[in-house]
This record gives structure tokens, sequence and C-alpha cells, in this order.
């Protein structure tokens, strides 16, 4: 009886702890986007085009970071809480059975726990951040992200084997390749960044790749999903670098 009601008091704190921290999210989601149009700011806009281009790439770049957090911490909250993980079975690439398109494209966004989920936040956030900051025209967002889901799912679906693919990873290691390889080809202010990001990066997104077996929970490391997830960003990258068939100028 009495382990009865200490398990339901955890679950019960957990469960606020949770609530919480999506609601500390969203509302953190909301002031970056007062910041970004405050009256100053709108002033700063019309300085130039590229200072327009720039709090405009802010703005998006704040909504996309907030969308983010939003979905892959809002739909483990309704598997943890309300559907026992039928999220991450029905939005989870499964592999060596039936493929399905709409899967290659969400399983990025389901995680098998909480601490698979976190792992993955604060990268996730900071290079998508710094991807739409980068970007020389808002309207390749979408395409790009779609190109890169696309190639780390056709990669994970002929060379990951068997089994239930989920988690951001590729995605995150997607984003930084293509944050460092696009930056390099920028020029600017925008290599300044890449460079940035790779001295502080390189480490841990070394470890990543070269990450093998299972995690402490049983899960195993999806290489393929790694490594096809990195190599997606140096595709994107090079479409529009310009040498590529997508140049920006």
């Amino acid at each position: 009886m009495f382990r009865w009601i200490a398990d339901t008091a955890k679950t019960i704190w957990f469960f606020l702890k949770f609530a919480a921290f999506l609601f500390i999210g969203y509302w953190l989601m909301m002031g970056g986007l007062w910041l970004v149009r405050l009256p100053i700011v709108q002033s700063w806009r019309q300085a130039s085009a590229q200072s327009a281009q720039f709090w405009e790439s802010s703005e998006t770049a704040v909504q996309v970071v907030g969308g983010l957090f939003l979905a892959t911490w809002g739909l483990r909250f309704l598997d943890q809480f309300l559907f026992r993980d039928a999220f991450a079975n029905r939005l989870g690439f499964l592999t060596g059975g039936s493929f399905s398109l709409l899967r290659l494209f969400t399983f990025p966004l389901v995680h098998g726990n909480y601490g698979h989920l976190a792992n993955n936040t604060v990268p996730l956030l900071i290079f998508a951040f710094f991807a739409v900051i980068l970007l020389p025209n808002l309207t390749l967002l979408l395409p790009l992200l779609l190109f890169m889901l696309f190639v780390q799912g056709l990669g994970v679906w002929f060379f990951g084997g068997k089994g239930l693919q989920l988690g951001a990873s590729g995605l995150v290691l997607g984003l930084f390749s293509f944050d460092v390889l696009h930056g390099v080809f920028a020029g600017g202010w925008k290599t300044a960044v890449a460079v940035g990001l790779l001295i502080i990066f390189r480490r841990s997104v070394w470890r990543t790749l070269t990450s093998r077996g299972a995690l402490p929970n049983g899960a195993r490391i999806s290489v393929a999903g790694h490594l096809w997830g990195f190599f997606s960003g140096i595709a994107a990258a090079y479409l529009i670098s310009p040498f590529g068939p997508f140049a920006t100028g």
C-alpha cells in the first residue's frame, strides 16, 4: 500500500515537472518573439536590407526552435502519460518492414523516453536556430529540411537493419554539418559562426558519430541514422553552395 502511494506520488510529481517544462518552453518562445518585435528592433530592421533579413530570420528561428521544442516534448508528454508510447510506435520508422513515407519524416520527432529526448533537445534547438539564421533565403527552409529528413530516412531504411528508429540525433548531426559547411561557403560573419560551432561542438559530435552498441536503457544506437543524418546536412549545404545546382549567389 505504501509503495503504491509512493509510486503514485512520484508519477504525479514527474507529471507536474514535465508539464511545467512545457509551459516554460512555450513562454520562452513567446518572450523571444516579443523581443524581436519590439519597436527598437523594428527600427533596426529598417536600417538596411541586410539588417531586415537578419531580424526576419531571427524571428523565424525563434518560431522554428519553439515549434521543435513543443512538438518533441509535447509528443513525449502525451506518450508518457496518456497514450503509452502509441506515438512512438506509430510515428517511429520501422525498418525491415513495410515502407512508410510519412514515418520517414516523423520519426525524428518521437523519442523512446525522457532521457533520450533530453539528450537531443539542447543541440537540436541550437543547430536549428543557427540553420535558420544562416540561410540566405527563408523560402529554402522547408525544402531543405524535408530533403535532409528524406536522405536520412532512406539511409536508415537501406542500411539501418531491422528495428524501430526513433529520435532526433540524426537530424541534430545533419543540422550541425549543414551549419558548418554552409557557413564556410557563405563567407563573412557566417563563416565565423560556422567556425565557432565547429570549435565548441566538434568533440560531442564526433562522440555521437562514433558511438556504437546500446544505450544504458537498452535501446540500440542507430549508427546508420547518425551517419546518414550527418551526410544529409552536407548534401543540403552543397545544393545551395556556389558549386551546387541551386546556388543562391
